[in-house]
């Protein structure tokens, strides 16, 4: 069935006007009929009549029925009209439009005429008939009339509208549409409107207005500025800390010194960063023992490290995929608990990307929740979501899960990885255009598959993402941007047992000139990292070494560094990770 709608201006739209929708099973089929461009503070733009659009279902982005609104959003290369606000349904009746306009006027012109003639015919009869007086005759002309008007422009009016009410027809069409698009997302309230923010003060009226003053003015208030920040980002220093010992570093062929200055540094820095040799060296730091209040261990003396032997990077190495990247990835895209009464609920956003070069026809995933934390940690129940697919390679796909908990994990049904050099990875270009997902973590991952299969438009997209940087999101960041350096790590182990271990990787220099004083850093982490989950919590840095090679690195070109790594005694590290820069550009 086709239904006809108007798109109205919100913070989310890129056009308002009229048009008409009907779901087939090949996607949606759009008509515009007078749409223009919309943005926010700006006049409508030239206005689209005629235009029509099959929107297949997979580029069909998003469509959330909130209220009796209806936001739908595809893909911008199939119309520059792509992000549209419905309301006001109504189901098309099936005449030609021109067919129904003539049939219109007949109607309206033969109601006319019948009202008129027997308004007439009633007033001769009624006047000149013995049993009505004049005023009856009136009445009974005017009467009349009315009646064959009124039954007349209702019958017109059956021909200008549908018989299906707004909200019918709206439930109609949003039913036909999931069994096409299951992904649909349905709500009974209105989206929430954007916070406005609060106009800033104009001091133009407050400078003075003569040269010299205004000289002065600006003068002074550029120097108050200068100094404060000074101030604020230094601060006062005591004796003592002026004093400290520099980090630790571990000379290659030299011996190991304590815990470095990594744990003196603040956490959750939000500067802006270029690139891994302009870095800030408080930038992307985890939490250490030192911020929870325990002393950091120190490792003692150990036996010179070893190298030498020649090696090469195909890859840049991370912590993120010490483990096969899978066929499909979930990801966790934003959690949101609420209490009702005694019971603990929790709202999710799940989505999946496929990673590999094959699409996938059917996805069906369960969401899990769980109350509780540890011993008393229980089910609480289950949600299933479906989707018919296809999804292709390089695409992504997500659902709105709310159940009773306030712990979730979804199982991956499909199986398999993309291999350990990405042989089975979709083309690179797919998880570029994920750069322009609607949501972060998606176009985190996507950021994240281009730096795994080396493509060099990774590193402005972690960049880009730094842009509008998360506390959340800075290690995942930090991490990904290790890998575009000039110096990189990869075939990182560590072998042993107990408290001694022998940290080996491979330091390659990826630049056409030699690199000075490079330096790797090993940590010890409490937790695992993974892609899986770019905004979860950082693990605590149990211990960690600093590596320096004292001697350049020559072009393209590389060595493996063997170093000791001492833990304290009862202590299990569940992940070890490695990078490496300029030793003094060092994190």
């Amino acid at each position: 069935m086709r239904f006809s709608a108007r798109a109205v201006a919100s913070t989310r739209s890129n056009a308002v006007g009229p048009l008409e929708l009907e779901s087939t099973g090949e996607g949606l089929n759009i008509s515009f009929l007078g749409v223009g461009a919309f943005k926010t503070d700006y006049a409508p733009g030239a206005v689209t009549e005629g235009h029509k659009v099959l929107v297949p279902w997979d580029q069909l982005s998003q469509a959330r029925a909130e209220g009796n609104q209806l936001y739908i959003e595809f893909a911008p290369k199939l119309a520059p009209h792509n992000r549209l606000t419905l309301v006001d349904f109504q189901a098309v009746v099936p005449s030609a439009v021109k067919e129904l306009r003539r049939q219109r006027w007949l109607l309206l012109i033969a109601v006319l005429a019948v009202a008129f003639a027997f308004g007439i015919a009633a007033l001769v009869v009624g006047w000149q008939s013995n049993a009505l007086t004049p005023t009856a005759a009136i009445l009974a002309c005017l009467f009349g009339a009315g009646a064959i008007l009124t039954l007349g422009l209702t019958t017109h009016r059956r021909l200008a509208f549908s018989p299906i009410d707004s909200e019918a027809a709206r439930l109609i069409f949003l039913a036909e549409l999931e069994s096409h698009f299951p992904a649909l997302f349905r709500s009974a309230s209105l989206p929430p409107l954007p916070r406005t923010p609060l106009p800033l003060p104009t001091f133009q009226g407050a400078l003075p207005r003569t040269t010299v003053a205004i000289v002065i003015t600006l003068t002074a208030a550029s120097l108050a500025t200068v100094l404060t920040a000074r101030w604020l980002l230094t601060g006062p220093r005591s004796e003592a800390e002026a004093a400290r010992i520099p980090p630790n570093q571990t000379a290659l062929f030299g011996e190991s010194t304590g815990d470095s200055a990594f744990d003196e540094a603040p956490q959750g820095n939000s500067s802006k960063q270029g690139s891994s040799n302009d870095s800030d060296p408080t930038r992307g730091q985890l939490p250490s023992k030192r911020h929870r209040g325990v002393a950091p261990q120190h490792n003692p003396k150990e036996p010179p490290a070893i190298g030498g032997v020649a090696c090469r990077c195909l890859r840049p190495g991370s912590a993120l995929w010490q483990q096969p990247i899978e066929r499909m990835s979930i990801l966790a895209l934003s959690e949101k608990g609420k209490n009702r009464g005694r019971k603990t609920e929790l709202l999710v956003d799940v989505g999946v990307v496929n990673n590999g070069s094959e699409p996938l026809s059917e996805i069906s995933l369960t969401v899990r929740f769980f109350d509780g934390k540890g011993k008393d940690r229980h089910f609480t129940e289950d949600r299933v979501v479906y989707f018919a697919g296809p999804l292709g390679a390089g695409k992504a796909i997500k659902w709105r899960v709310e159940g009773e908990g306030s712990e979730f994990e979804v199982d991956n049904p499909i199986p398999g990885d993309i291999g350990p050099g990405g042989d089975g990875a979709a083309p690179a270009d797919r998880f570029f255009e994920l750069l322009e997902a609607n949501h972060r973590p998606v176009r985190m991952h996507g950021a994240m598959m281009l730096a795994y299969l080396g493509d060099p438009r990774a590193k402005e997209a972690i960049l880009k993402l730094r842009d509008a940087l998360r506390d959340n999101e800075n290690p995942y960041l930090q991490r990904l941007l290790w890998t575009q350096g000039n110096l990189r790590t990869c075939d990182a182990t560590v072998k042993g047992s107990d408290t001694s271990r022998i940290a080996r990787t491979c330091i390659y220099n990826a630049a056409d000139t030699p690199q000075k004083d490079p330096a790797l850093r090993w940590r010890a982490l409490q937790t695992p990292v993974s892609y899986k989950k770019p905004i979860a919590e950082p693990p605590l840095v149990l211990s960690e070494i600093t590596v320096r090679l004292e001697t350049e690195l020559a072009a393209n070109s590389g060595i493996v560094v063997e170093a000791p790594f001492v833990l304290e005694a009862g202590e299990e590290p569940a992940q070890f990770e490695v990078y490496a820069d300029r030793v003094d550009l060092l994190p």
